[in-house]
């Protein structure tokens, strides 16, 4: 019951997260957006992984065979994909991020 409840907590935190990165763009530079980028980039390579996705792993709030992007397309669509398209989702977000700091910020 608990374990249930902080990996709804997890989702929910890990969604606002990928959102605020989105979102970056908008009131940072190119500059911080590439930092900030660089550093999750290092974060997935140092950890072999997300360290949220770990936790939900362990906690059994994400499928052994998901990362965060898939079940939550999966979550929010009903939809499953494929490691491929979590792939191009993943940059998608980022070129996204990329896109909106070169013409808002």
């Amino acid at each position: 019951m608990i374990k249930d409840k902080i990996n709804e907590i997890l989702f929910w935190l890990h969604s606002l997260v990928i959102g605020a990165y989105v979102s970056i763009g908008l009131y940072l530079s190119l500059q911080w957006v590439l930092l900030i980028t660089l550093l999750h980039r290092l974060h997935l390579r140092a950890f072999g992984g997300c360290l949220l996705s770990k936790l939900q792993h362990k906690l059994n709030g994400l499928p052994k065979d998901m990362d965060c992007i898939g079940y939550g397309i999966y979550r929010f669509t009903g939809k499953m994909i494929s490691k491929k398209q979590e792939r191009i989702f993943d940059y998608t977000i980022v070129s996204c991020c990329f896109i909106i700091a070169l013409f808002f910020a």
